[in-house]
């Protein structure tokens, strides 16, 4: 038996009724809505591969449109947007203030420290697969302009033996503990 998936208008369309009967379109991913939850979800990817260019998407100026027609969010709520260009303001005020691109979680906010590790990420997917995603060979040069470090240790473990100029010393025993009577 070959199963059928909705078509987006027909999704569109539950997800107008779900507003009418919830007042919202939040639809959580989870009980007896879960195929309409994974479907905003999606909406959502889509949205933002749409805006940032860097895969395809079946996301559509008509659709945006459709969505916003039913004051669609596109973050979750408490969830606060910020663009790529936002964040790299953010982190160039942080890198004048602190003088280092090394982010120090207790200082800063943790969206911040998470774009910095998203754009580490970014930026090896983007060498080793070379497929597209948010990194762009644009903000590679911005980042680097201002010292951003791709790779947050200069030598592994093992170098760092090598060019240590230390003994390295056995490891010790530990006493055996003795059993005491009660």
């Amino acid at each position: 038996m070959w199963q059928t998936f909705p078509s987006w208008d027909e999704r569109r369309q539950e997800l107008a009724e779900y507003k009418i009967k919830y007042g919202h379109t939040n639809v959580r991913d989870v009980g007896t809505r879960s195929q309409l939850g994974r479907w905003v979800v999606t909406q959502r990817i889509q949205y933002r591969f749409y805006n940032t260019k860097s895969e395809h998407s079946h996301m559509t100026p008509a659709r945006i449109k459709s969505l916003n027609k039913l004051d669609f969010q596109w973050a979750p709520r408490g969830i606060k947007t910020c663009s790529w260009e936002d964040r790299y303001q953010q982190y160039k005020k942080y890198v004048k203030i602190y003088g280092s691109t090394n982010m120090c979680p207790s200082v800063t906010e943790p969206a911040l420290v998470n774009w910095v590790n998203k754009q580490r990420f970014n930026y090896k997917t983007f060498l080793r697969t070379g497929k597209k995603n948010a990194m762009t060979v644009e903000r590679i040069k911005l980042l680097e302009n201002i010292g951003f470090q791709w790779i947050l240790r200069s030598y592994t473990p093992r170098e760092n033996q090598k060019k240590s100029s230390l003994v390295r010393l056995p490891p010790t025993k530990k006493p055996k503990r003795e059993m005491r009577e009660v």
